[in-house]
């Protein structure tokens, strides 16, 4: 019996301090919406992560786009967790673009446009689980057809200094 109320009071204890966050953040809400704040830029890399090999090609170079007035120190973070990435400067340039996150508890959803082979996007909204011992994990996926186009790159001017872009992309 004390091992039950010792789990059950475990589970409140984590769920209680389990973040709420949207970003970028909704009108009138009053949640946790910083991005440099975990779980976004967790969230968003393993995103693109999960995209990037599922639906991606594989090879190395490619460029993300995060939501508008992401701040550097959330393209920093993102790209020091994927590695081989670069942010979006040229709106013609292929890109993996997350557009939302939304945290709630131990669930998680990103909504991200990803380039298709064929050089038109698909859109996905992959939901995730939070494992207490082992972190985000994707639960599932649903993709969403689409002819819109996806959005213009929203660095912001002084992420192109802080963060070169690559010098030659076909490498």
């Amino acid at each position: 019996m004390k091992i039950a109320a010792l789990v059950g009071l475990s589970v409140v204890v984590v769920t209680a301090c389990a973040p709420i966050a949207t970003y970028p953040p909704l009108d009138g809400a009053v949640e946790l919406s910083d991005p440099t704040l975990e779980p976004i830029p967790t969230l968003m890399a393993e995103s693109i992560r999960y995209a990037q090999s599922r639906y991606g090609d594989g090879a190395g170079g490619f460029a993300i786009n995060l939501p508008p007035n992401t701040p550097n120190a959330v393209y920093e973070t993102v790209i020091a967790r994927l590695g081989r990435c670069h942010p979006q400067f040229d709106s013609d340039e292929p890109a993996y673009h997350v557009t939302s996150v939304r945290a709630r508890g131990l669930k998680a959803e990103v909504d991200l446009c990803y380039p298709r082979a064929d050089g038109f996007y698909d859109f996905v909204t992959i939901s995730f689980r939070r494992d207490v011992l082992r972190g985000y994990e994707v639960a599932n996926t649903r993709l969403w057809r689409t002819d819109d186009r996806p959005p213009e790159p929203n660095y912001r001017p002084s992420a192109e200094a802080s963060v070169a872009a690559p010098e030659d992309a076909g490498e």
